[in-house]
């Protein structure tokens, strides 16, 4: 066999969201004179800035080193006089952004920024002058771009940096208000009193004059540096301070919770640890209306259903049994038309949740369904939480989502159809025995959540045939299978079934010495100068549909599917150094190439051996790796697409499978 052939097929493609650089055409607006024009503010527009250039005489910015590339361009021409704010947030890749002045490059920088507060987004604000052009540039950090989020809008200066100048706070009808500032500049005037809470000589100022005492909660949500926020009474300087907070939980915000006297004036400021100063947002929250049990927020509709609230101010204090702290309860109520797993999360948002879910008995006392503090997900970090509930159609099932240790802030709820809540782990071995002898093949599940069991019963019906075929059911209801005196080689699977839906195992193969079977060992291997070695390693993928779990090779671009490998390593690699490698080719009516994955950024592959990078690393390489690598629908992929899976060792031996997942997505 010609290896360099087939180091040269060696292709694979994945999924919408990993589409590689070089298959998108050039943003419209990558240079100068194609700049999006912006009309009217406020304004957002989201577009792919893959494939983005750079120009000729094009200024640096002054935030950043040299790592950047790829400009697109705005131009606003303002029309009054104030402060413009540009931020980059909801982009899915690490921006770099600037306004800048001028008629042609190199134009005068104005403001730039990388990234703002935590995050690897970006804001940057300039003050404009009515009738003058301003230039907007986004660029990308390390990566080639990806999908953009830019909105740009006016907010207000500097013109509250003493008491005399203090905002007035007037309450909408819901009771809430909020007001965007920078506070580029602020001092702070002659006998001001320092917050015992800390923060700097650099405040602003804003006045609140309930008509009716209440409870308020005021928080600076929404600003981008570390603030530190106090109340206070008095007619002038030196005032006394009634409270104060330096930061809002794991975010750099802060929260006052107080109550306040009718008539009485009320002094609000807002300054930066270490004299910190940028974009502010002072908000005055409305205290929440469920934060008892029997005032319960009802969530009608059908699924998915998503609830967004503020928490600031809640007083519910009720104990829950996965976490020693919580506090700050709000509660919501669901009733399910139908029967099914529904899995409730606290995704995206900004403070740490504890979440659990109750029922009531026949006597109306609560029973605890689910608890659950940290999911530890991927997509949710460790903040967040998730609880998956077997629901029964018209029973009210009760939601209390409290704060560790009483924090508080903008709360996402979502109920939705669960997933399933279980993977296979370890999937049939092939097998060797010798005629008339026993065979034993095993498969091993775990949880999706590392925190939640995978909900029982699980039951387990193996078949003889390949994946799919369902023809000759054999064994017990068991992860184990257990054959007595085989005489004929064959395939073997199982499938497995529990309240969350059902996935099929891949095919094993018990291979008897007697007859004459194809071996399965299907991997090829060349070492650095890519002559060829003998390898006993078997990679395969599979493509399968989510609605049966059976493997095909032809879909819609609407249908589910999951894409997924295995890897049986060659016995005399296991316990080596690896990398993980991924290459592959689509060809469809819009683009075609050939890829492969480095990191988290897929890029065109030149052909050789160290253009393969580097998809996952492995200290040390198991028996058989398993790889789930899509899950999701292949929309606007209509094409053919060849995959292949491989590692390559520490000398460079790479190894990878003759036999690619080939497959074909239709309109």
């Amino acid at each position: 066999m010609n290896h360099s052939s087939q180091i040269n097929r060696l292709a694979w493609a994945v999924a919408c969201v990993l589409l590689p650089q070089g298959v998108y055409a050039l943003p419209n607006n990558n240079t100068l004179t194609q700049a999006t024009p912006i009309t009217t503010l406020p304004f957002s527009q989201q577009q792919d800035t893959r494939n983005a250039t750079d120009e000729a005489q094009q200024a640096a910015y002054t935030c950043v080193g040299d790592r950047y590339q790829g400009s697109v361009w705005y131009q606003y021409t303002a029309t009054q006089a104030g402060v413009l704010l540009v931020d980059t947030f909801g982009s899915d890749y690490d921006t770099v952004l600037a306004i800048w002045t001028g008629d042609a490059h190199p134009l005068t920088q104005q403001a730039c920024n990388d990234d703002s507060g935590t995050v690897p987004q970006s804001l940057a604000f300039a003050e404009v002058e009515a009738g003058t052009r301003y230039w907007i540039s986004v660029n990308s950090l390390k990566a080639a771009g990806g999908e953009l989020s830019l909105q740009a809008r006016l907010v207000s200066g500097l013109d509250n940096d003493n008491i005399a100048q203090a905002i007035p706070i007037t309450p909408n009808a819901q009771q809430a208000f909020s007001r965007e500032q920078i506070t580029e500049n602020a001092s702070s005037e002659t006998q001001e009193v320092i917050s015992r809470c800390g923060g700097g000589a650099a405040s602003v100022w804003y006045r609140y004059t309930p008509s009716e005492s209440q409870q308020v909660v005021f928080t600076t949500t929404g600003s981008n540096y570390d603030t530190v926020l106090s109340l206070w009474t008095g007619q002038a300087h030196p005032l006394t301070e009634v409270a104060c907070n330096e930061s809002h939980s794991s975010v750099l915000t802060s929260s006052v919770t107080a109550r306040l006297t009718a008539g009485t004036s009320y002094w609000i400021r807002a300054s930066g640890v270490d004299d910190e100063t940028g974009l502010l947002r002072l908000n005055l929250h409305p205290i929440p209306t469920n934060d008892r049990l029997e005032d319960a927020q009802a969530l009608t509709g059908n699924l998915p259903l998503h609830h967004s609230q503020f928490t600031y101010g809640a007083t519910g204090q009720d104990a829950v049994s996965c976490a020693e702290s919580a506090g700050a309860d709000v509660w919501l109520s669901y009733r399910p038309q139908d029967e099914g797993l529904i899995k409730i999360s606290t995704e995206h948002s900004d403070y740490n949740t504890v979440l659990t879910v109750w029922a009531q008995d026949a006597n109306s006392q609560r029973l605890e369904l689910a608890c659950n503090d940290d999911a530890r997900l991927l997509s949710f970090g460790e903040l967040t939480s998730q609880v998956t509930v077997s629901a029964r159609p018209n029973e009210i099932y009760y939601l209390q989502v409290s704060g560790y240790d009483g924090e508080m802030g903008g709360l996402q709820l979502h109920i939705e159809a669960a997933d399933l809540d279980f993977t296979i782990q370890q999937q049939p071995q092939n097998t060797r025995i010798t005629s008339g002898a026993e065979a034993t093949l095993e498969v091993t599940i775990v949880p999706t959540n590392e925190t939640q069991a995978a909900r029982q019963p699980v039951t387990y019906q193996w078949y003889a045939g390949e994946t799919g075929d369902t023809r000759r059911p054999v064994g017990t209801n068991s992860e184990v299978l257990q054959l007595k005196n085989v005489t004929e080689s064959g395939y073997y699977w199982v499938k497995i079934r529990n309240p969350s839906g059902t996935l099929s195992s891949h095919a094993a193969l018990v291979q008897v010495d007697e007859q004459a079977v194809v071996d399965k060992n299907n991997g090829l291997s060349v070492d650095s100068e890519l002559n060829p070695l003998d390898t006993k390693a078997h990679l395969f993928g599979t493509l399968s549909r989510k609605a049966d779990q059976l493997p095909t090779n032809l879909v819609n671009q609407r249908e589910a599917v999951t894409i997924d490998f295995v890897i049986d390593v060659d016995p005399a690699h296991q316990g080596q150094a690896a990398k993980l490698v991924l290459v592959g080719a689509y060809q469809g009516s819009a683009f075609n190439g050939i890829f492969a994955l480095h990191g988290s950024e897929w890029q065109v592959w030149d052909g050789t051996l160290l253009g393969l990078g580097q998809m996952q690393e492995m200290a040390a390489l198991p028996a058989q790796i398993t790889l789930p690598i899509f899950d999701g629908q292949l929309t606007d992929l209509v094409g053919e697409f060849t995959f292949f899976i491989g590692y390559q060792l520490a000398d460079n031996t790479l190894v990878y499978g003759s036999e690619p997942l080939n497959f074909t997505v239709t309109p």
